[in-house]
């Protein structure tokens, strides 16, 4: 009796201190990929929607790169205006599919939302699929980037409610220029939006034949090379050409 009472006690508790996430009311995902062949730009659309004002906060994007994908690193941020991604995570861009792991990055939205109910934010994430090995039917593979998780950081001097919140929050860096921690509070989404990118690979069953063509080629070609540069040698002062019988 005692421990139910004390359980039924500690929900209530955990209830009222997280008022803040309970007033989340809607939180939608949408994606797409544009553009075709190994560079693609992944675009999310995001909102949040409160029954309280959202006071001072920003949003943190982690988002899971499948194994069939990498982000290079090195120039990702030049081509993105109102976010930045975290540098922390480190891609091998020559490493193919197969020796790849799926790896996550932070991404930071620069805006801070004050007094809204509602915050919308829109992001396009330059992504490049990796070359994949070869199979005996050469079956296209599918490469998925799903739904990222959503984080929020808001002032806890502007909202007490939200400061009663952020004893389960996750750690990360409060942006993307240093190593100084923040409490980020994830905010659950509503569906696993995904998009697919898909992928050709070389069939094995044509291997034979593709060696005996670039075989024959590159005998063609030495051939024609060759030919000329023994013709011009043969017309050289001193040289004659050898006699039939």
């Amino acid at each position: 009796m005692y421990i139910i009472l004390t359980f039924s006690l500690l929900a209530g508790a955990l209830s009222q201190e997280c008022k803040w996430i309970e007033g989340i009311s809607g939180v939608s995902i949408k994606m797409r990929l544009d553009k075709s062949g190994f560079h693609r730009d992944l675009q999310v659309i995001s909102s949040i929607a409160s029954e309280q004002r959202f006071m001072e906060c920003q949003l943190l994007y982690r988002i899971r790169i499948p194994a069939g994908a990498y982000i290079d690193m090195n120039s990702v941020n030049k081509s993105m205006n109102h976010h930045t991604v975290y540098l922390s995570t480190k891609f091998d861009i020559e490493a193919p599919s197969e020796a790849s792991k799926d790896k996550a990055v932070r991404l930071y939205g620069h805006r801070t939302y004050r007094k809204v109910f509602l915050i919308e934010n829109t992001f396009t994430l330059p992504v490049h699929l990796r070359y994949h090995k070869a199979v005996a039917n050469g079956e296209g593979v599918d490469v998925i980037f799903r739904a990222p998780e959503i984080f929020v950081k808001c002032s806890p001097d502007r909202d007490d409610s939200y400061a009663k919140c952020t004893k389960g929050a996750s750690k990360f860096p409060c942006d993307a220029f240093g190593p100084k921690p923040c409490e980020w509070l994830r905010i659950s989404k509503n569906s696993d939006e995904k998009v697919t990118a898909t992928m050709p690979r070389g069939n094995l069953d044509h291997l034979n034949m593709v060696s005996v063509v670039t075989f024959l080629f590159i005998f063609s070609a030495v051939i024609y090379l060759i030919v000329p540069v023994i013709k011009t040698n043969l017309k050289k002062p001193g040289v004659s050409e050898p006699k039939m019988d």
